[in-house]
């Protein structure tokens, strides 16, 4: 029987890009939010504007937020589906047991 997730490079990736501390930080807020402002996240990430972008960058490249541009202004929109899809995945690991390791 095949216990491996269905798409283990998607799954593989967005366990990557979650393990980055600033990454995860920055996500939680636009999660919290849903969708916020550009100049907002800056704002409550607390670092610079460059830093925000290279990681936003990152979470938009594995499908977890999207840019969307509205006149001068851009919002980070937080991908529920793909977050739910990637916890589908991983999260009947967590409930099972481990195997019976007695020799």
């Amino acid at each position: 029987m095949n216990s491996e997730p269905p798409f283990p490079d998607k799954v593989a990736r967005i366990a990557r890009i979650l393990a980055d501390p600033m990454r995860l930080h920055l996500l939680t807020i636009i999660a919290r939010a849903r969708e916020i402002s550009c100049a907002h996240l800056i704002d409550h990430a607390d670092v610079g504007a460059s830093t925000v972008s290279y990681h936003v960058k990152m979470l938009t490249e594995a499908g977890l937020v999207t840019v969307v541009i509205d006149g001068r202004h851009r919002y980070v929109r937080f991908e529920r589906e793909t977050m739910r899809h990637f916890i589908e995945i991983v999260a009947p690991s967590i409930n099972r047991d481990p195997p019976n390791q007695h020799p």
